[in-house]
C-alpha cells in the first residue's frame, strides 16, 4: 500500500500515457470526464442513463489494463450546461445557443435550474444518471462546483438570494428539504 502519484490526462486520450513513467510505480491517472461539455440534448431524462457506460466505460477498462489506476477526478451529474457560470462568467451556454461558438438552441435552461419544481420523474432519471456515472468510472470523486449560493438577484428569472443557480452541479441542492435521496447518490449512498 501507501501513495500514489496522480497525473491528469491533460484532457489527451489516455493511451498517449501508457508509457509515460516506463515501470513506474504507483501511479494513478486522472480524468475529467463530463456529459455537459459535449452534445446537448433537449430528450427525455431516460435518454442519459445509459450514456456514461456508453461514452467512458470501455475507456476507463483500457486504460485500467493500459496504465494502471484510472480514477475520475470530477465528474458531476449535470446532462447538460446550464448554470450559473458553469462555461465561464458571463459566456452563456451551449443549451440555450448562446456560447460562444454554439449558436443553435436546444432548449430553454429555465426548468433545470427550477430545480425545487424538478418532479420525481427527474430525481429518478438524474439518480439513475448518477449511478451509472459512478459504475462506468468505477474510480470516482463526485464534483459539486462549489459555486456559492447567489447573493445577489441575477438578471435571470430562476435565481435569487440564497439560492442555487448551478444546481445540477451543487451537490448542496440535492440535498434540499432533507431529501438526500433525490439526487445526490455518492452522498446518500454513503450515509445511508
Amino acid at each position: 500500500m501507501g501513495p500514489y502519484i496522480s497525473i491528469h490526462d491533460g484532457f489527451s486520450p489516455r493511451a498517449q500515457w501508457y508509457n509515460f513513467i516506463p515501470n513506474g510505480d504507483r501511479l494513478a491517472i486522472d480524468s475529467h470526464p463530463y456529459v455537459c461539455f459535449g452534445a446537448q440534448s433537449a430528450g427525455p431524462i431516460e435518454i442519459f442513463e445509459p450514456m456514461p457506460c456508453q461514452l467512458w466505460a470501455k475507456q476507463v477498462n483500457q486504460s485500467m489494463a493500459g496504465f494502471g489506476l484510472t480514477t475520475a477526478g470530477e465528474f458531476s451529474n449535470a446532462v447538460n450546461d446550464c448554470g450559473l457560470y458553469v462555461n465561464g462568467v458571463n459566456l452563456g451556454s451551449r443549451f440555450e445557443g448562446t456560447y460562444p461558438g454554439f449558436p443553435d438552441q436546444v432548449g430553454d435552461c429555465t426548468p433545470w435550474l427550477n430545480w425545487e419544481n424538478w418532479d420525481q420523474d427527474l430525481k429518478t432519471g438524474l439518480m439513475k444518471f448518477a449511478l451509472t456515472s459512478m459504475d462506468a468510472l468505477q474510480v470516482i470523486s463526485f464534483n459539486s462546483f462549489t459555486v456559492p449560493l447567489s447573493q445577489r438577484s441575477l438578471r435571470t428569472t430562476f435565481s435569487g438570494r440564497g439560492r442555487s443557480a448551478t444546481p445540477l452541479q451543487r451537490a448542496q441542492c440535492h440535498c434540499n428539504l432533507g431529501k438526500p435521496e433525490a439526487l445526490a447518490p455518492a452522498t446518500y449512498l454513503l450515509e445511508h
